[in-house]
């Protein structure tokens, strides 16, 4: 590889309702940056061959969700990529989709209430995987029994609502 290159730093995930992007700095000039993402129990995939840019979409690579994966973000020239030898690189956190993703909040469909009980519908936050027939998953069908929300809720002092 040539050492000259410089490698990313301050590599960051950034996931919400498992939709996520990677990011680091810096902007390269003259060089390239080639995303791997590994994980534990599954093969390498590369991603953002040759990007210029600083953020990659890894969401379709981390399906996965209980996987523990890391990013090698590999510095590289375009002629590189046919060597053999390996690029400079550098190494992210580990990141778990299932325990690291931020849940957005999920969407109240409609409530009801008679005398004293409440009753609030949820509709669940989608994720950007989808079923066999196309439809999205929401964070639900993913967490099943391991997701569960608080509510809260208080009475108006005014109306008595």
């Amino acid at each position: 590889g040539n050492p000259d290159l410089p490698t990313a730093v301050n590599i960051t995930w950034s996931s919400i309702n498992f939709k996520t992007i990677l990011q680091w700095q810096p902007k390269p000039s003259g060089y390239f940056y080639t995303v791997e993402i590994n994980g534990m129990t599954s093969d390498t995939k590369r991603k953002c061959i040759l990007t210029a840019e600083t953020e990659c979409d890894v969401t379709d690579v981390l399906r996965n969700v209980k996987e523990t994966y890391t990013a090698h973000i590999l510095s590289v020239t375009s002629s590189e990529m046919d060597n053999f030898e390996e690029p400079p690189f550098a190494v992210s956190e580990q990141f778990t989709p299932y325990n690291q993703t931020v849940l957005g909040k999920p969407e109240i469909k409609n409530y009801t209430q008679k005398g004293s009980k409440l009753n609030v519908v949820f509709q669940d936050p989608l994720t950007p995987y989808t079923f066999p027939n196309g439809s999205f998953q929401s964070i639900r069908d993913i967490f099943q029994h391991d997701l569960e929300y608080k509510l809260y809720y208080w009475k108006d002092q005014s109306s008595g609502k």
